[in-house]
């Protein structure tokens, strides 16, 4: 029954990650009116681009065992997201209070995703509740 429900819930995610990358590049698409192949494809390219660093931000998140390594992981993440969306956007041109608001976005967000509990620590709780005979099951 477990394997339904997570079946069912990676289908979920699946159809939002699709439905945020035509949002992001419907946004580009809208903001830059590319006009060549190359500047569709690169608008394209941005959307795909977006989601898939948001996914992975969310995987590494969820696979971080303690609250260093989450932040860790948020920072480089977001940091390459900010990046990402920089360059798009603006291109190569150095704007130093976009640069410094983005970090500092990226620093508070990733700050409040790493007051979550760790999920190792959770295991560790669940761990001590199980009896004498569970743990030898779980150790073999």
């Amino acid at each position: 029954m477990a394997n339904k429900h997570t079946n069912h819930s990676n289908a979920w995610t699946w159809v939002l990650l699709v439905l945020a990358a035509l949002g992001f590049t419907g946004f580009a698409w809208f903001v830059t009116q590319p006009t060549d192949a190359l500047t569709m494809i690169s608008t394209g390219s941005f959307g795909v681009g977006l989601v898939v660093l948001i996914w992975l931000m969310a995987y590494f998140d969820d696979l971080a065992r303690g609250r260093v390594t989450r932040f860790a992981a948020d920072v480089l993440i977001g940091a390459a997201a900010v990046a990402l969306i920089y360059v798009y956007m603006i291109g190569f041109i150095v704007y130093p209070e976009f640069i410094f608001g983005a970090a500092g976005i990226v620093l508070v967000l990733a700050a409040l995703f790493a007051l979550r509990r760790p999920n190792g620590t959770l295991e560790d709780h669940n761990r001590a509740r199980l009896t004498v005979e569970d743990m030898e099951d779980t150790d073999e």
